[in-house]
């Protein structure tokens, strides 16, 4: 990561985050169905009330970890055409509106990965840190 990214770099580093973000709720996935997870793939298109929950349904955090990543990925899918169309129209190249948009998108990155972390974390809790999620959805 440079210390001065440009506003397509910072879209990237935010592409990867998301694209990182299905791990915890892979791993909970795995460790609550043991060394066979396609067991609870398979039994998530079975209606069985009699079973324990399966998948990710067993742990809050996990679906918060569920949400969160497609939260942040109906988010990226808008605003990043947003930031390249900004860039196109303006002619974004070493100009001053180039500070602008990488403005926006650091501001977006950051606001993005604060909401995943505090509604996600801490792993195992049964809720969420309260306030910060909220105030960081807002944000951007």
């Amino acid at each position: 990561m440079s210390s001065d990214p440009a506003p397509d770099e910072v879209l990237g580093y935010m592409l990867i985050f998301t694209g990182l973000q299905f791990i915890p709720y892979i791993v909970a996935l795995v460790l609550m169905n043991g060394p066979n997870p396609i067991k609870g793939l398979l039994l998530n298109f079975v209606y069985r009330p009699d079973l324990p929950p399966v998948g990710i349904e067993g742990a809050a955090w996990a679906k918060r970890s569920a949400a969160a990543q497609k939260e942040n990925t109906t988010a990226m899918v808008i605003f990043a055409p947003a930031v390249f169309l900004y860039m196109i129209r303006h002619s974004c190249v070493d100009t001053p509106c180039y500070d602008d948009i990488k403005g926006a998108a650091m501001g977006f990155l950051i606001a993005r990965t604060v909401h995943y972390v505090f509604l996600v974390g801490p792993i195992g809790s049964p809720q969420p840190i309260p306030v910060i999620p909220t105030v960081s959805f807002l944000a951007r």
